[in-house]
């Protein structure tokens, strides 16, 4: 259970990341003073609020699904190119393969509209996986489940199945991703997939972070604006936001 430690607003550190996907690097969260009365709060742990362009990431008190604070993400209306919101949560070493499970809740503003095929656009998962023991993710593993067919205005679970789709992406030019967008494969099948550097499997790589993100990458991207809330964070039936 998250609980509120101290009042405080939360800035966003700004993600540099291409079209392309490359791996992120992000500044941790600065804090200055704030009434808790607006509902935006920071807290004494090491999660990361990441915005890129217009999007907009905080943590709030006014919008949760259990304990005192969720995270806000959103596209504003008129977004642009490459907009996104994310937030990114550290698994400490957990390697891929051993994670069985994970799931997190979602709150869909009622002011988001609907798109066309009645789904809404909603955060999607990304494992940043350490292949080479060094600083920071050299390649990702990204889900592709990031719509639903789901009511506005009401907390849902969303929980990974055998059947979500993932790809990987490195920021190794001469590497070839062994499941590309256009030919993805489930979490079952990366973890056999090799990294980078050609021989070790994802799935022996150790999970430096995961994050739920939102964000606009090309045409086709969702109407807008889009504002959902994601709350207890879940991996192999433990809490980690």
């Amino acid at each position: 259970m998250k609980w509120l430690k101290t009042f405080s607003i939360v800035t966003g550190s700004v993600l540099v990341i291409t079209a392309s996907v490359i791996c992120a690097t992000s500044e941790s969260i600065q804090n200055r003073a704030q009434s808790p009365s607006s509902g935006q709060v920071s807290v004494d742990e090491s999660v990361e609020l990441q915005s890129r362009g217009n999007g907009i990431a905080e943590l709030v008190t006014n919008q949760v699904h259990d304990g005192t604070y969720a995270a806000k993400l959103v596209i504003p209306d008129n977004y642009s190119f490459g907009d996104a919101a994310r937030i990114t949560v550290p698994l400490d070493g957990v390697v891929l393969r051993d994670i069985t499970s994970l799931s997190f809740w979602c709150y869909i503003d009622t002011t988001t509209p609907i798109n066309s095929d009645s789904s809404y656009w909603i955060p999607y998962l990304t494992f940043e996986l350490d292949t080479d023991g060094k600083p920071g993710c050299d390649t990702w593993v990204i889900g592709g489940g990031g719509v639903v067919s789901q009511p506005s205005g009401v907390w849902f679970e969303n929980t990974m199945e055998n059947s979500w789709l993932y790809h990987v992406s490195s920021n190794f030019s001469n590497y070839a991703s062994p499941f590309p967008l256009s030919n993805m494969g489930t979490l079952t099948q990366i973890k056999e997939g090799i990294g980078p550097d050609g021989k070790t499997r994802l799935g022996d790589c150790v999970v430096s972070k995961v994050r739920l993100a939102i964000g606009n990458w090309g045409p086709g991207g969702p109407l807008s604006p889009v504002i959902c809330y994601v709350d207890c964070l879940m991996q192999n039936g433990e809490l980690v936001f």
